[in-house]
């Protein structure tokens, strides 16, 4: 999937939505990309409208919630390139949340809680979103890493996810946004942050691509 205009949401909602209604149980769809490439605006945008256009009842699952707290990162080998790789998929519990996604899946009669990423600490909570299988049909799974060839646990979300959205989109044009959102976010200059994004981001960005992600979209 890309950014241009040829891309029908409207189809892609009712083709999930109808997708999503012939499954027992919750459907579960993940959104892949690189930094910068809107995956979170594409969950909002389409648990927004499904449940404007369908009235069907969607949840968005971000991976910012596995970030490794600051003070587990204290912990690492190496805690001063842990704290500035911070985004990189080993400073994320991957583990736990391909756990927490499996336990979920395991008992569709009550509500689960996943954390979420909470700016105002700059670190993840604990039990902050909830996903009912009696209420949310489609659950959205964003991330960056969700589709990494290598290593564990990061291939088994191929196996936990119905479908994936890859978001293609021009390096340089996701380098810019990382660039403005993090000087805007820490309140530093744009030439400070597009040094920071380039020893770090850009390396990400670097891996998820190299995954060859296109072709295991489903």
């Amino acid at each position: 999937m890309d950014g241009k205009d040829s891309w029908d949401m409207d189809a892609a909602v009712l083709d999930l939505k109808e997708k999503a209604l012939k499954k027992d149980g919750v459907y579960w769809l993940g959104i892949v990309g690189i930094p910068g490439s809107g995956k979170s605006t594409l969950a909002e945008k389409l648990i927004a409208k499904l449940k404007d256009d369908h009235g069907v009842v969607a949840q968005c699952v971000p991976m910012d919630g596995y970030h490794y707290s600051k003070k587990e990162l204290d912990a690492f080998d190496d805690p001063e390139e842990a704290h500035f790789r911070r985004g990189a998929h080993f400073t994320f519990n991957g583990e736990a949340f391909v756990d927490d996604i499996k336990q979920c899946q395991s008992d569709l009669t009550k509500p689960y809680w996943f954390p979420n990423w909470e700016h105002a600490k700059a670190d993840p909570s604990p039990g902050k979103i909830e996903v009912d299988p009696r209420k949310h049909k489609i659950v959205i799974v964003e991330g960056l890493y969700l589709l990494l060839p290598k290593p564990d646990p990061w291939p088994e979300f191929r196996s936990l996810l119905d479908t994936i959205w890859f978001l293609d989109i021009d390096l340089d044009t996701a380098v810019e946004r990382v660039a403005k959102r993090n000087a805007a976010a820490w309140n530093w200059t744009y030439e400070k942050t597009m040094e920071r994004v380039k020893k770090s981001d850009f390396l990400n960005m670097k891996l998820v691509l190299e995954g060859n992600p296109k072709e295991l979209v489903d």
